[in-house]
């Protein structure tokens, strides 16, 4: 199991060795009126640092605070940090968080991650938003130890605009149940139960790719990388496929709020590259490389620290969908009719239209919209069904169906949770779509392995 080491301020750690992240030397002083800050020392190898703090209390105890409490951190700290024998810093506004604690009662906690072992949110800046200059900015890419911990909350909408926030999915060498044995009503196919072995951890978006994150990369790309991203065969209805025509078909069957919306009438040849053939083709049984000049290469690229982004494969995307359950959806096996919790068709409210992600609960591992709102494209050509015997990081398979790409979770425009055979909107239910098509109901949830490299 990897280790990660901890030190805070009243203790000097002892250097090791070994390569692994060592933190020592942690103290905490005050910088002027309102502002703290927190000194360490890193040797070894790089490591995402996060920190954690206490108060002493009345009686001289001390109470751990909850990562909520204290969010205005800056410098050396939420981000990968290389090691040095200069001291790293953290500055904390404690004068917004907590203005009524003083430095002498604050005791800090310095811990470092591994890069192959890391916090469970990361958030990717879309928008360029920082002061920096070089496009792989080390501040574009944050870490966060807690949901807590997320600067204005999961629910803030940068993560839903300017930023691109995904949580973290305990899958490694995990044997779980895929599929639910019931047939699909759309493709007669049938979700057969099998059991599943993921082979790695990997980051899943905690909302689905919106039409803001979408349009914000696009303006800000050229910035980052001195170029445009191709949006070439972005749409069937104009032969430009320019964000302006995107916007307006999208704004047509959006709810209220564009912006927050999951973005649609996008093909996956638009997000990583040409399926069918060429250096970036997808097999029946493997998949190649993104296309450096399309959306999730050129955010790959810009991103830096070794990320590589993707659409999930067809199991990534029920091990997250299910998040620990096997139940029929994952917050249990019935919905009654008219169900208000998800944007499906039977819920009255949904009139027909998307509407903005994260407003209804999210599942056990803080992914929102994993039943409702748009179908999400995966990566794997279609098959028909799933295997019966045991397989370990799944991608297709033998015969698949290289027109077809399998699409997850029913969506607001057609799909109902009740009062069907087959139940269009459960975790386990797989449908088809063709390999190129763009609709304004399917969306996509990226993905990245849960690794990343030093700068």
């Amino acid at each position: 199991m990897k280790t990660r080491t901890i030190f805070f301020s009243m203790t000097l750690g002892t250097l090791m060795a070994s390569a692994a992240p060592v933190v020592s030397d942690v103290s905490v002083r005050q910088t002027t009126a309102g502002k703290v800050a927190v000194d360490y020392l890193l040797s070894g190898d790089a490591a995402v640092v996060t920190l954690s703090l206490q108060v002493r209390q009345a009686d001289g105890s001390w109470q751990p605070l909850d990562d909520a409490s204290y969010t205005s951190l800056a410098g050396d700290v939420n981000r990968v940090v290389k090691p040095s024998s200069v001291l790293k810093s953290i500055a904390w506004d404690v004068g917004t968080d907590r203005p009524q604690t003083k430095v002498g009662d604050i005791r800090a906690f310095v811990e470092a991650w591994p890069l192959d072992a890391l916090p469970c949110f990361m958030s990717v800046d879309l928008t360029y938003a920082n002061t920096e200059t070089a496009y792989n900015c080390a501040n574009a890419v944050k870490f966060y130890r807690s949901k807590a911990a997320l600067p204005g909350g999961i629910g803030d909408r940068r993560y839903k605009t300017e930023k691109l926030l995904m949580r973290k999915i305990p899958a490694k060498e995990v044997v779980w149940t895929m599929g639910d044995d019931k047939v699909n009503m759309e493709s007669g196919s049938t979700s057969t139960k099998h059991k599943v072995t993921l082979s790695q951890d990997y980051f899943i978006g905690v909302y689905e790719l919106t039409l803001g994150q979408y349009t914000n990369y696009l303006t800000y790309a050229s910035r980052m990388l001195g170029r445009d991203v191709n949006v070439a065969r972005t749409t069937s209805f104009s032969g430009t496929g320019d964000i302006a025509t995107i916007l307006s078909k999208n704004k047509d069957v959006v709810y209220a709020d564009f912006d927050t919306c999951p973005v649609g009438f996008l093909s996956l040849h638009t997000l990583r590259g040409e399926t069918q053939s060429g250096d970036y083709a997808i097999s029946a049984t493997s998949y190649g490389p993104v296309d450096p000049t399309r959306f999730l290469g050129c955010l790959s690229e810009s991103a830096g620290h070794g990320l590589a982004f993707d659409v999930p494969t067809d199991a990534q995307w029920e091990y997250a969908c299910r998040a620990g359950t096997w139940t029929t959806y994952n917050f249990g096996d019935s919905a009654p009719s008219g169900y208000t919790g998800a944007w499906f068709k039977d819920n009255p409210n949904t009139a027909d239209k998307k509407h903005p992600v994260g407003v209804f609960a999210p599942n056990a591992w803080d992914l929102y919209d994993m039943h409702g709102n748009a179908s999400e494209i995966c990566l794997d050509p279609w098959i028909s069904t799933l295997p019966s015997d045991a397989v370990r990081s799944p991608f297709g398979g033998a015969g698949a169906d290289l027109e077809k790409r399998v699409l997850r979770d029913a969506n607001y425009a057609g799909a109902r949770l009740s009062g069907t055979v087959d139940k269009q909107g459960r975790s386990g239910a797989r449908y088809r779509m063709n390999h190129d098509g763009r609709y304004a109901q399917f969306g996509f949830r990226l993905v990245c392995p849960a690794v990343v490299t030093a700068p």
